[in-house]
């Protein structure tokens, strides 16, 4: 096991379920013919981590350049967590000064870049989720998602759209996109149509999947229950209409997903627990429901065959849009977000 997984692992520990391990042969110190042992080459998600640091580092100091602290906060705590990382070099980054802003020019120039840097940062994130491992993969969905809340940000409060990403990279958009489209979808015998007690052990997304459609079946509970107790026309009940929607739309993603990995979800709880005083003050109970569904797609990411991670990815980064706080650093995974010991 590298040490990557290891650091992994211990930033998420919920990516240890179904997810699949690094393992490289370190060999032995057998010296062959005087000659030095070559050196051994950091691994795809060494690689993917190192690359996603270097990206965060940038942009946080383009985001003090444009003025956008609230960005350069986020960028800067992303950059400091991936450095943690075995192999992510980080000693040529420091967060330093805010840079002067005065020239309208140079601010508007340092927006368009940092725009256009958030944009292609997340696209290279996502097209690296079929190369790495699970534990990886889920780390770096959540990147893109913390970045690509801040791209809607600059977007809001510049005005400087970003320029289209590469083509052969999922691109982010300022509003909410549906998921990409999972793998070609095979055929499902009858074996696999219906819930089955290995269903579970055949496929290793499904305990994850279900964990995904209790969460959100969790927020379209609450959300409705809070809606019933909120002033029709009031501006709570035009945002928790609109998060009802974005749920009952997550469900629907989730089940074409299930589908194409011939799973069955689970069938719907017909209620939720809710604390005492939810009538009186329902926002806690959202906000948690809204945070244990970012937390269930990240973890699904990571169980994800790589070719249906981009569906994955698609779904954490619009559960992170229904999430009340914006300014995470990393989506679905808090343990990223704590101090470290």
């Amino acid at each position: 096991m590298t040490s990557t997984t290891v650091w992994l692992r211990r930033l998420w520990p919920a990516a240890a379920l179904g997810a699949g391990t690094v393992v490289v042969g370190l060999g032995t110190a057998t010296l062959v013919a005087l000659q030095p042992p070559a050196p051994s080459q950091p691994s795809r998600a060494t690689l993917a981590l190192r690359s996603a640091h270097d990206d965060a580092a940038r942009l946080a100091d383009l985001a003090r350049a444009a003025g956008q602290t609230a960005a350069a906060q986020v960028l800067d705590r992303q950059a400091m967590v991936l450095a943690a990382a075995p192999g992510v070099a980080s000693a040529s980054h420091s967060a330093g000064s805010p840079a002067s802003s005065s020239a309208s020019d140079a601010s508007t120039t340092a927006a368009r870049d940092l725009a256009d840097g958030l944009s292609a940062s997340v696209a290279g994130r996502l097209a690296a989720l079929v190369e790495v491992d699970g534990p990886t993969s889920a780390v770096l969905a959540s990147v893109a998602a913390g970045q690509s809340l801040q791209l809607d940000g600059v977007v809001k409060a510049t005005g400087q759209k970003a320029a289209p990403a590469p083509t052969s990279s999922p691109a982010p958009s300022s509003s909410p996109a549906p998921s990409s489209s999972p793998a070609p979808s095979r055929s499902c015998g009858p074996s696999t149509a219906s819930p089955s007690a290995n269903s579970a052990s055949a496929n290793p997304s499904s305990a994850a999947l279900a964990t995904v459609a209790r969460a959100e079946h969790a927020s379209v509970y609450v959300l409705e229950a809070a809606l019933a107790r909120t002033p029709a026309g009031s501006g709570a009940a035009a945002g928790r209409t609109a998060a009802l929607d974005g749920h009952r739309k997550q469900l629907v993603e989730l089940s074409t997903l299930a589908a194409s990995l011939c799973t069955v979800l689970p069938p719907e709880d017909p209620a939720f627990a809710v604390p005492s005083d939810f009538a009186a003050n329902p926002d806690p109970t959202l906000s948690a429901a809204a945070a244990s569904s970012e937390q269930a797609w990240a973890q699904l990411v990571g169980t994800l065959p790589p070719a249906n991670r981009s569906s994955g990815a698609s779904g954490l980064l619009a559960a992170a849009r229904l999430a009340p706080e914006t300014a995470a650093p990393f989506p679905g995974i808090p343990a990223a977000a704590a101090p470290a010991p």
